[in-house]
């Protein structure tokens, strides 16, 4: 009975195709800063790695790229989407933001603090639009 491939091994092989297919169909591509690009051959992949020949259309170089793909099991880090990050990043942002906008009130309870001990500090905080009564908006 022949033996069956591991998942790692039928990952790796499918992914193998699918970049051969890309690369045969895909015909003429751009590679940023580098140019144009071509196969410049067949493709002779051994399972899990093989060497894949391009050439660069301006100067007709061929270029040697050593392309290896292994797969397994993702961490639970590694298995976050996109969108994860960037929920996880939003919500950061969130509570960075509490902790300012709680500073800016007790920062703003300490000025008004000083605007009731000193009315000469009344204007100072009608230019930073702070009521001198906590709740209050300033009349504009």
């Amino acid at each position: 009975m022949p033996r069956r491939a591991s998942d790692e091994e039928l990952l790796a092989g499918v992914l193998h195709l699918r970049i051969e297919r890309w690369l045969e169909q895909e015909g003429v591509f751009d590679v940023a800063g580098f140019g144009d690009v071509e196969l410049a051959g067949e493709l002779d992949w051994e399972p899990g790695a093989g060497p894949v020949y391009l050439r660069r259309l301006d100067d007709r170089q061929v270029w040697r790229a050593d392309i290896t793909i292994t797969a397994r099991p993702a961490t639970p880090e590694e298995a976050k989407t996109a969108l994860q990050y960037e929920q996880d990043r939003t919500a950061e942002l969130r509570r960075q933001l509490d902790a300012r906008e709680r500073r800016i009130d007790a920062l703003q309870a300490e000025l008004r603090a000083l605007a009731a001990a000193n009315p000469a500090v009344l204007p100072a905080l009608d230019r930073l639009g702070i009521s001198p009564e906590q709740g209050r908006q300033p009349d504009s």
